[in-house]
């Protein structure tokens, strides 16, 4: 566990040097951003301090859900859900700003392609129904795009891979990551 944090740590490293190297003008990211999301299945809420002119820290707190559909012979098909408070922080840096800026793009609510370092811990549920997961924790490089809709809506979308862990079986399972958000920026 302490060398994969380590190892997350220092792959970071290369996108806080990068950052240092060149600033933007003032009309590049904004210096703090609060959302309350709507997240495909969930809710959530969100802050991304601006740390240097192309990297923010980004840090959610989400109620997150999920659906699903088994079927075996004996017991036949049954759905179920699950209802998790989760909480995640990602360093997360925004590349090509320069270029955005240059050809005119709006940077409204820090539009903009980005990599990302991400860290989740997932409790345990709240409500659920045929599942039987504890807590989980991930750590994954992603990429995505945030973009600003009009002057107070931000839609966001992160894809990744990486390891999870899960508490209920004690092992590490390396897993996709998709998420779509539409934020309400409040700040």
């Amino acid at each position: 566990m302490t060398k994969l944090i380590a190892v997350a740590l220092l792959s970071s490293m290369p996108l806080i040097a990068a950052a240092q190297k060149d600033s933007l003008p003032d009309n590049g990211l904004k210096p703090l951003q609060i959302k309350g999301n709507l997240i495909l299945p969930g809710i959530g809420m969100s802050l991304e301090r601006k740390l240097s002119s192309k990297t923010t820290l980004h840090a959610e707190i989400d109620l997150m859900g999920s659906y699903y559909y088994t079927y075996s012979s004996y017991y036949g098909g049954d759905w179920g859900y699950e209802l998790v408070p989760a909480v995640r922080l990602e360093e997360r840096f925004y590349y090509n700003l320069r270029k955005r800026l240059a050809r005119g793009k709006s940077m409204r609510n820090n539009s903009g392609n980005f990599l990302a370092v991400s860290g989740s811990y997932f409790f345990g549920p709240v409500a659920n129904r045929n599942m039987r997961s504890q807590w989980s924790f991930s750590l994954q490089p992603l990429w995505g795009m945030q973009r600003g809709v009009g002057k107070h809506f931000s839609f966001d979308a992160r894809f990744g891979l990486g390891p999870v862990y899960y508490s209920d079986v004690r092992r590490w399972e390396v897993q996709p990551r998709a998420q779509l958000m539409l934020g309400y920026v409040i700040r």
